[in-house]
């Protein structure tokens, strides 16, 4: 088996415990490389993100939940599983802790399980072009600019008028991006099996504008009124945006491709949620 490790230099202090990884896998017969940014580590060979799709069966994270995430775009993008090790505050993405290394000796003997998770695409459309055109595995999120101005935001599903919303801004997540910036905005808890999309007013300025659960088959059209000099943008998993003008339309549906996420512990999605939130 070919594994990369996607570690987080920040999190991973001189990546000492990601060369302690390296070491173990190749032990355990797996063949090991880094991701290139991963410049510190000693007697591992480094890949680039192109050579990703044709060398790799696994992909390895090492950091918090954003690393995962960073980690995810290259495993989703290829259809590779990936799992992660948590060195963060939750953890709530990133399955294992630090002192786990052996779980991973059952992914090399193939006893896991993969748990698919729904994407969302988010595509920004300025007229006939196509600005901004990305999946996400946790929220989509429409919010104000460089200087704090409420932001009137127009929504539709399938084509028919949701409402309107005066707001800082507005996300849509999925049932796994649910414990995570939805949840600091006060959207629900969702089990990730499920397959909808969750939207949340971010700082609405009404107290009748709650959050939604729609269908993940679901065509979510947003657009901007009244924008006044007022700067917005849109961005997916906090990784990437774009600027939103007066006239663009933001569309967010289910997206085609999926996360394979491997699974080596015994637990539930409430057990961790016990776990990693409540303590």
């Amino acid at each position: 088996m070919n594994i990369l490790l996607y570690p987080n230099r920040d999190k991973d202090s001189g990546l000492l415990f990601t060369q302690r990884l390296y070491e173990i896998l190749e032990g355990y017969g797996a063949n090991v490389f880094g991701h290139i940014s991963a410049k510190e580590l000693t007697n591992v060979q480094l890949i680039s993100d192109d050579e990703i799709s044709n060398n790799i069966d696994l992909i390895v994270t090492i950091g918090g939940d954003g690393t995962f995430l960073q980690g995810a775009h290259y495993a989703f993008s290829n259809d590779i599983p990936i799992i992660g090790f948590n060195m963060g505050h939750v953890g709530f993405l990133a399955e294992l802790e630090v002192t786990e290394i052996e779980l991973l000796k059952r992914v090399l003997s193939g006893d896991f399980e993969i748990d698919e998770r729904m994407l969302i695409n988010v595509k920004l459309l300025r007229g006939n072009e196509k600005i901004f055109d990305e999946e996400c595995v946790n929220e989509v999120v429409i919010h104000q600019g460089n200087i704090p101005r409420i932001l009137d935001i127009d929504l539709s599903r399938n084509g028919k008028m949701i409402s309107h919303y005066r707001a800082d801004g507005m996300l849509v997540c999925t049932s796994t991006g649910s414990t995570a910036y939805s949840l600091s905005a006060g959207g629900p808890i969702i089990d990730p099996s499920l397959k909808c999309l969750s939207m949340v007013p971010i700082c609405a300025h009404s107290i009748a504008s709650r959050p939604v659960i729609f269908a993940g088959s679901s065509k979510l059209t947003v657009t901007l009124s009244d924008m006044h000099g007022k700067d917005a943008f849109v961005a997916a998993d906090g990784h990437s945006a774009a600027e939103v003008k007066d006239g663009d339309v933001v569309i967010i549906t289910e997206s085609k491709k999926r996360l394979k996420v491997v699974k080596l512990k015994d637990l539930n999605f409430y057990e961790v949620l016990r776990i990693k939130m409540y303590r």
